[in-house]
C-alpha cells in the first residue's frame, strides 16, 4: 500500500530514527545496483528531522555525513551499536536531527536550480 505524501510526512515527523539497508548482504562489487543509487526517502526523512542510520553503500554514503547529520553502518553489529548509542544520547539525537534538516535543504529544488 502506498501512503499519501501527507501520511508519509506525518510518519517521518513522528519518527526519531530512519533505518535504511538496501544492499545489505549483497555483493555490491558484482551487483552495485542492489544498493540504492540516490536515496530520496532518506532525504525526505532528514527533512522531517528524523535521524538517518543508513548503510554505508550506494547513494546513502553520499547523502549522510557520518556523525554529523546521521550515522553510517556496514555490518549488523555496527547497526545495532550505533542505534543504541543514538537512543541513549538525547544530545546526539538532537544535534543529528538538527543537522539532518539542514542537510536535506541541500537537495531542494531551489538549491538544485541555483547550483545548475
Amino acid at each position: 500500500m502506498n501512503n499519501s505524501n501527507k501520511d508519509l510526512w506525518k510518519h517521518y515527523s513522528e519518527a526519531k530514527i530512519y533505518w535504511h539497508a538496501s544492499g545489505y548482504g549483497e555483493d555490491l562489487e558484482k551487483n552495485p545496483e542492489a544498493a540504492e543509487h540516490f536515496g530520496i526517502s532518506t532525504v525526505e526523512a532528514m527533512g522531517a528531522g528524523t535521524v538517518p542510520v543508513v548503510i554505508n553503500a550506494g547513494g546513502q554514503k553520499e547523502i549522510v555525513t557520518d556523525g554529523v547529520d546521521g550515522l553510517l553502518w556496514s555490518t549488523l553489529p555496527e547497526l545495532i551499536e550505533v542505534t543504541l548509542i543514538l537512543i541513549n544520547s538525547k544530545e546526539m539525537m538532537r544535534d543529528l536531527s538538527s543537522n539532518a534538516k539542514k542537510r536535506a535543504e541541500y537537495f531542494t529544488k531551489k538549491i538544485f536550480v541555483s547550483r545548475l
